[in-house]
């Protein structure tokens, strides 16, 4: 079940340069295990805790009032990073499941709009896993981007695009972690430069579009 709606709030940061200056001091390296493309930063809460609780508070404060926030029936697991992607590629399509949700921040400026992300569904129910075999060498330097590009676009044509959301300096996207989804096309020299959070718990009193759902049509016969 998805426990909160694929939600888009632009402006999302008071002052998204300061952002930008935290992420220019962290250190950034790739996984060993080809898991994600680029390079990510260690934990927002390594960096700054004090900033990564704020990112947290506001981000829910879409969903909840401030009081219950913080009351202390309130909380949220979720692992925050920077992450930054250069040179010419196309989006892998996957899912962030066992996540709950994925929270991404653009922090682009004058970013492609191409370089967001799109949703989509699958065109059956069974997807190949095999063929994530050669992203992970591929993204481990393994493979060759002639190699990689076939097997991508096999891999690609097993979904349907249903959302597409635009790179947009500022923007705030996320949507339910076992959504597949994928960049979109990058051909760029400028960096693409994101904020990702991965929630993996919320302990709260009910999620928004479970509370949405519980509540049932009811009217006189006419």
């Amino acid at each position: 079940m998805i426990h909160f709606p694929t939600t888009i709030t632009d402006n999302f940061f008071d002052d998204p340069w300061y952002v930008i200056e935290i992420a220019n001091r962290c250190e950034y390296k790739s996984d060993p295990d080809g898991k994600w493309p680029g390079v990510r930063s260690q934990s927002l809460e390594e960096i700054d805790k004090e900033f990564f609780n704020y990112f947290i508070k506001r981000f829910y404060l879409q969903f909840y009032d401030h009081e219950y926030i913080t009351s202390g029936f309130f909380g949220v697991k979720a692992t925050t990073r920077f992450q930054k992607i250069s040179g010419e590629e196309q989006g892998w399509i996957h899912s962030d499941y066992p996540h709950q949700s994925t929270i991404i921040n653009y922090l682009t400026p004058s970013a492609a709009p191409e370089t967001g992300t799109r949703i989509y569904t699958k065109r059956n129910e069974d997807v190949r896993d095999d063929l994530q075999t050669s992203k992970v060498e591929y993204y481990k330097g393994n493979v060759s981007k002639e190699v990689i590009d076939p097997i991508l676009q096999q891999h690609n044509e097993q979904f349907i695009e249903n959302t597409r959301v635009a790179n947009v300096f500022n923007r705030c996207l996320s949507f339910d972690s076992h959504l597949w989804h994928g960049v979109g096309k990058f051909d760029s020299k400028e960096e693409r430069l994101t904020m990702i959070t991965f929630v993996d718990h919320v302990i709260t009193k009910g999620t928004p579009l479970a509370t949405s759902r519980s509540l049932p049509l009811v009217r006189e016969n006419l």
